[in-house]
């Protein structure tokens, strides 16, 4: 969140979201890629999910816990957007702010 130790917002938005496990707040984030086969699971919707072609599993780690998404990719972003506004609402290139991941 922007404020004086930070002059600016990281947003992260994923695309395509099928499942997803997290918490409401995260203090320091790592997202990587991980094997479809890694999650083991009793929810057949997700293990359907996972069959997708076009989706992944994504693991998210904060302080000392894993969580895992499925979609089908994400992006990053860098804006001077105050807290309650969206980047996704902003659809001019110049307002959604610099991204970070390709």
């Amino acid at each position: 969140m922007k404020n004086e130790a930070n002059e600016s917002n990281i947003d992260i938005i994923f695309f395509g979201v099928e499942y997803i496990q997290l918490r409401v707040s995260l203090l320091g984030v790592s997202i990587k890629l991980v094997d479809k086969n890694s999650l083991t699971t009793d929810y057949e919707s997700v293990k359907g999910f996972l069959k997708n072609g076009s989706s992944h599993l994504f693991e998210i780690e904060t302080g000392t816990e894993k969580f895992h998404l499925v979609a089908s990719h994400f992006k990053v972003y860098e804006n001077q957007l105050e807290f309650n506004e969206s980047r996704i609402s902003f659809w001019e290139v110049d307002k959604r702010g610099k991204e970070l991941t390709d």
